[in-house]
């Protein structure tokens, strides 16, 4: 299917403070431009085309928002875990996987804006510095079931972002499969790769995948001494987090789901920190309601496309990003916990429930960003 345009879908979105710019595009209500201010000086902190039309020519999830179910799910059909809910889900990467909801899922919709009136799903929204949109998934959209109604909210508070993800069941279907977030890539500038940054996450465990299609087999491993810790530093020591290049894999770098040691702690989840020969260096420190984020350095990046001119050393902005020149963090659910079968009850227990929102209930994802330098 192709993507849903209309006469909104690439018209940027803003909010403003003294700190920081922030922009999305209606179409896969893709997160376009996020820029700290300081000094005079602007430096964008997300990747992203030359043109915000570019994100509907070749489905790259640079920024959109993801779901109705986000990451790998085995496709075809199964039954999730509670024994009742059927799913007939797409091949995204073949032969046997359905990446980030299907063929043509959220991200390639476009989303309507609301105004900043109360809602179902948002009884209290702010009057100003806010923005709010909508999407209604229909029942059976890519597979799942259960009509679904979506709404997101973004703030703006001085040095601080916000993004609240919300989804509620109507209808009559009983139950569906919800692990939405936003599939961020950050790039402070610079031919940097992934390498050069650093990051502070406070995860005790790492999802195991199969090597053949990086689906969950239901083990978690712990992070202690490997590739994926991360744990050195903090909030109170910034200078000592680790860099991603201290302990890398040159192949791979990262594309895994990282827990949380404390996932209902309100404290600081997770710090990235810019490259060393950046002056000053910005520093992202991000709290959040999620049990889970999952972390990719752009492995499969190629150039293809088009870049920011202000993240390329050309002019122009032409060839796009080359290999581990972002870094994703996709704020979610611990992926795998509504599969069926005991051997996935160690993913439900991290994730504080299977994932599968029954009518009712309120879906409910949220991070915020606060944005320094050091």
């Amino acid at each position: 299917m192709a993507p849903q345009i209309n006469d909104t879908s690439f018209n940027p979105v803003s909010l403003s403070s003294s700190s920081l710019s922030f922009s999305v595009l209606p179409f896969g209500l893709t997160f376009y431009s996020f820029q700290l201010r300081q000094n005079g000086n602007e430096t964008e902190l997300l990747i992203g085309p030359q043109k915000p039309e570019e994100h509907a020519q070749v489905r790259r999830f640079r920024n959109q928002t993801v779901g109705r179910y986000a990451n790998r799910l085995p496709a075809g059909e199964w039954t999730a875990c509670d024994g009742s809910t059927k799913l007939n889900l797409d091949v995204v990467e073949p032969p046997s996987v359905c990446l980030h909801g299907g063929q043509s899922s959220l991200d390639q919709r476009t989303w309507t804006a609301l105004p900043l009136e109360s809602t179902s799903l948002f009884p209290s929204v702010p009057k100003e510095n806010a923005l709010l949109f909508q999407l209604q998934s229909p029942d059976g959209d890519n597979g799942f079931p259960g009509d679904l109604l979506l709404q997101v909210l973004l703030t703006l508070d001085g040095n601080k972002f916000k993004y609240v993800i919300k989804a509620a069941l109507e209808g009559d279907a009983p139950a569906t499969p919800v692990n939405l977030t936003v599939h961020w890539g950050f790039n402070f500038g610079g031919d940097h790769t992934a390498k050069d940054y650093a990051m502070w996450a406070e995860c005790d465990k790492v999802v195991v995948v199969n090597s053949s299609d990086a689906l969950p087999t239901g083990e978690l491993g712990d992070v202690k001494g490997t590739i994926f810790d991360f744990n050195q530093g903090g909030p109170e020591d910034l200078k000592a987090i680790r860099k991603f290049g201290d302990v890398w894999d040159e192949e791979n770098g990262v594309d895994h789901c990282l827990v949380f040691a404390n996932p209902s702690s309100t404290s600081p989840k997770l710090i990235l920190v810019g490259p060393s020969s950046s002056t000053p260096r910005p520093v992202l420190t991000f709290t959040s309601n999620q049990p889970a984020v999952q972390c990719y350095t752009a492995k499969f990046f190629n150039g293809d496309g088009t870049r920011r001119a202000s993240h390329s050393s050309s002019t122009d902005g032409k060839g796009g990003y080359e290999k581990f020149q972002a870094t994703f963090l996709e704020f979610q659910g611990v992926i795998g916990a509504c599969l069926p079968g005991k051997e996935f009850d160690s993913l439900r227990e991290k994730n504080g429930g299977d994932s599968i929102l029954k009518k009712g209930e309120v879906y409910e994802n949220w991070v915020e960003v606060e944005v320094g330098t050091i």
